[in-house]
């Protein structure tokens, strides 16, 4: 009689190394839910003449938003955590960071507040195999700045800025806080892929209304 082959043995299936991570949407469940992306666009495409020129400075910087945001506030700047969870991203930001469609990443939102306003909604896409190879500190970042540790970082690489505006049809896309900020007006925001030592993770911008008041330094 022949012996039977050996069966595979199981691989033990990864926990998240986010330790506040709720129930991830189910990829089916974000296709029927979720509102129309906007349109992003090359910021090397997009006519300037169309934008405010302060607007402008902050959209095409290619320096630390951080670091321009607390020239700008005096120093008077912090970072609200709206959320950070494992989630699934939107179609676009799954495709840019090469994720399978119904692949979790952790998300992570939040307000840029400078003198007690809020100038920047910031929303985070970061895979896990960039946490679990490039640096487990990124899923617990809580009110610590992003733009800090990523402009501090030897390795880091960014790509290509992109550029899009968001109108109300896209407000189904923000969280409730980010909502009544908008005043009805459509924003700019701007989002661009990082490596840190080849592992991506995107990072999207959006400047609200208060922030056009104070000049770009």
């Amino acid at each position: 009689m022949e012996e039977d082959e050996p069966r595979p043995k199981k691989t033990p299936t990864q926990t998240p190394l986010w330790h506040n991570s709720t129930a991830v949407t189910s990829n089916h469940q974000q296709k029927n839910d979720m509102p129309s992306e906007p349109k992003w666009i090359d910021h090397r495409n997009i006519d300037p003449a169309g934008i405010d020129e302060n607007l402008r400075r902050w959209l095409f910087d290619q320096g630390s938003l951080t670091e321009r945001l607390k020239l700008a506030s005096a120093n008077n700047f912090r970072v609200q955590l709206l959320d950070e969870n494992s989630s699934i991203p939107l179609a676009s930001e799954s495709a840019l960071l090469e994720l399978a469609p119904d692949e979790p990443a952790l998300i992570r939102q939040v307000l840029l507040v400078c003198r007690q306003q809020s100038w920047v909604y910031a929303r985070s896409i970061i895979p896990q195999t960039t946490i679990e190879q490039a640096d487990h500190k990124l899923a617990n970042l809580g009110s610590k700045p992003l733009g800090a540790y990523l402009f501090s970082h030897p390795l880091i690489k960014r790509a290509a800025i992109e550029i899009a505006q968001i109108c109300d049809e896209h407000s189904g896309l923000l969280p409730a806080q980010v909502k009544p900020l908008l005043q009805s007006a459509r924003i700019w925001g701007r989002r661009s892929v990082f490596e840190i030592d080849t592992k991506p993770l995107l990072v999207n911008e959006l400047f609200l209304p208060q922030i056009g008041r104070y000049p770009h330094r």
